[in-house]
């Protein structure tokens, strides 16, 4: 059906509305230890999908849909919103990351999703400075390997010296802290860590970014 022809177009307020609109997962905390901090998150999250909506987007929370069903207190329940949330990622367009309530284990879970499938991310903030939500962005972005470290030095601004020795020493205390499990599953995730801390290592030494003294003094505090 052409666009002029759409039923909706019928009503003079909807002329100027585009259709469709990108379709964008909404990603905020949920899950809290006291009452009050869920109904804060909630309160967060009902924001974010206004935000959105005002952008001409067509956001889809599942955090604020399914836990009208389910119990977010019981394992299963949980899990079966989790999962159920994550399978839009795969018709979705975008994933909104709002972060000013903190990155939660469940949105990690969708970050490395979205990695996984090649959804376009994006991280936002009502409150947060421009410097400041991008190298929270590009933080996870690496730790969960949506970037490599080439893009990462390339997006980030001159001197920024004390967030790339901070985020190293983030990968090699992560590495020892999986590596010190016995699990397969953590040995791995580990490793991981490892690799990225190596490639990180590698690209800053090239580029001439960080002394090498630095680098060596946070190894030598997280042997692996």
């Amino acid at each position: 059906m052409p666009e002029t022809d759409h039923p909706l177009k019928a009503y003079p307020v909807m002329r100027e509305c585009p259709i469709p609109k990108p379709v964008v997962v909404i990603e905020s905390p949920y899950a809290s230890s006291t009452l009050e901090g869920r109904e804060a998150n909630i309160a967060y999250a009902r924001r974010a999908l206004r935000h959105s909506l005002d952008d001409a987007e067509a956001p889809f929370a599942g955090h604020l849909l399914y836990t009208q069903v389910l119990d977010d207190d019981i394992s299963e329940q949980r899990i079966l919103g989790l999962s159920s949330h994550l399978s839009f990622l795969r018709a979705a367009d975008t994933v909104a990351f709002y972060i000013d309530l903190g990155v939660s284990p469940g949105m990690c879970l969708a970050l490395r999703e979205a990695i996984r499938v090649n959804l376009f991310r994006s991280w936002r903030s009502f409150e947060k400075d421009e410097i400041t939500l991008m190298h929270l962005s590009l933080r996870y972005e690496y730790l969960f390997g949506g970037i490599t470290p080439e893009q990462l030095i390339e997006f980030l601004p001159q001197d920024s010296t004390d967030f790339l020795l901070s985020l190293y020493r983030e990968l090699r205390e992560k590495a020892s802290f999986h590596y010190a499990d016995d699990s397969c599953r953590e040995w791995e995730e580990g490793r991981n860590y490892a690799l990225r801390a190596n490639a990180l290592c590698r690209a800053l030494l090239e580029a001439a970014l960080v002394p090498a003294a630095d680098l060596t003094k946070i190894d030598n505090a997280n042997l692996v």
